[in-house]
């Protein structure tokens, strides 16, 4: 019999390096703890905000975001993140620009906004646009959220579509099998299939005719939410990550890409240290088959709930929902963001919610989303919840069913009970039960 010599003593080396042959004797493993990954400890990144020229400064904080890029010692955010995430805002104005004037005179000297330049950080920026005739004296309409917003078909900006994704011959190739690892990490373990527009948005999905972008696939309209160029590989964890709008995947001027070429590459929203660290400004592997068109769209979709606090300053704005605007009151202004599935299943399934709790940590939490905190991912881990007591409901039902009528007689017989009222309907003499 084999024997772990578990009780020899560590500290007296072995004659030799080999291990003994015949003895039945094995030697004991030296096992050693995974290394931390990132230091314990990083400075607080500061931040950087946009404001709407259109407002007092007491209220026109549109957009803060930290400012994670760095170079050197300074930090900041590359322009065009900022750039396009305000053009998205004000409705697609990719005419825009970004300045430290209120003045809305033109900066001739400052930088295109595709010219890789960072946006130092402690600094507030404002937002112009140029006026359309019909509005010059308004100030210009925020989009309130997604789903108000429309895809910019002809606008997308440059870098969304010169950054490289290759084709594929045969774009039905199941979607794991295509990109064989995760396209963050690389790791080939634990992998899930993702969406880049969620599953949830079907129906803007449909209604922003975005099965265009998908022509190979065998859906159509809001089935086409599943078609294989909007789903990438990733890693359980990241996927999480990115469903929490902790990390958009955006294209990037890195020291990885040449000239004047770019990257897609992870852009980290949150203060975690570690998210920094593992994944900030982390080039993604080779993407296959999937449509920057999507991408885009994913981006505008992480953004929206960092424009959540401007509408809920207690004050009038100006808001455009599908192309049509409107001024709206501070109460109708909050109705934009109170639309989360969250709050509407609470009055429906207020008995679990310490299932959903359980689940996520602040489903339960009644602290207010401000602009570039954590809390901004709190949108999709309600509706991450919502599924999770739907699941949980389910099996409960299906639970006391089985409790209930553990053999089935019971759902056999009003079976039977719709089958005969269906037969008396028709004029015709119900079965007569056993």
């Amino acid at each position: 019999m084999t024997i772990l010599n578990a009780c020899t003593d560590m500290t007296t080396p072995s004659s030799s390096s080999a291990p003994s042959v015949g003895t039945g004797v094995l030697d004991v493993v030296a096992f050693r703890a995974l290394a931390v990954p990132v230091p314990t400890q990083l400075d607080d990144p500061p931040t950087l905000r946009i404001r709407h020229p259109g407002y007092p400064d007491s209220n026109n904080v549109l957009l803060t975001l930290l400012a994670n890029d760095s170079a050197g010692n300074v930090r900041g955010i590359q322009r065009g993140i900022v750039h396009t995430a305000c053009a998205v805002f004000a409705n697609n104005r990719f005419d825009g620009r970004l300045s430290q004037s209120l003045s809305p005179v033109p900066d001739f000297d400052a930088p295109a906004p595709d010219s890789g330049e960072r946006l130092p950080a402690d600094k507030d920026y404002f937002f112009h646009v140029p006026p359309c005739e019909s509005d010059e004296h308004l100030p210009w309409p925020v989009v309130p959220n997604f789903r108000q917003w429309l895809f910019p078909h002809q606008g997308v900006p440059r870098p969304w579509h010169e950054s490289h994704i290759a084709k594929l011959a045969h774009p039905l190739v199941p979607v794991k099998a295509r990109d064989g690892t995760c396209r963050l990490t690389a790791y080939s373990e634990v992998l899930e299939v993702a969406h880049i527009i969620p599953a949830s948005e079907s129906e803007w999905f449909a209604s922003n005719n975005m099965d265009q972008y998908a022509p190979g696939s065998r859906q159509r309209g809001a089935d086409a939410i599943r078609a294989e160029a909007n789903l990438v590989t990733l890693r359980e964890d990241i996927l999480t990550l990115w469903d929490g709008m902790n990390f958009s995947v955006v294209p990037k001027r890195t020291a990885a890409a040449d000239g004047d070429d770019w990257a897609w590459t992870a852009h980290v929203y949150t203060m975690s240290p570690e998210l920094r660290q593992l994944y900030h400004n982390h080039q993604l592997q080779p993407l296959f088959g999937v449509k920057q068109e999507y991408l885009f769209a994913r981006f505008a979709w992480d953004i929206f709930p960092h424009v959540q606090g401007f509408l809920q300053r207690e004050v009038s704005r100006w808001l455009v929902a599908k192309n049509v605007v409107h001024e709206y009151t501070p109460s109708e202004c909050k109705t934009f963001t109170s639309s989360s599935p969250k709050k509407r299943s609470r009055s429906r399934n207020d008995d679990n919610q310490d299932a959903c709790s359980l689940d996520s940590g602040t489903a339960d939490s009644d602290e207010k989303d401000e602009p570039g905190n954590d809390a901004l991912g709190d949108e999709v881990e309600e509706e991450i919840c919502l599924r999770r007591r739907r699941q949980v409901n389910g099996r409960w039902e299906r639970a006391r069913e089985r409790d209930d009528d553990p053999h089935g007689f019971k759902r056999r017989r009003e079976v039977s009970e719709d089958l005969d009222d269906t037969e008396c309907e028709r004029g015709r003499k119900p079965r007569l039960s056993p």
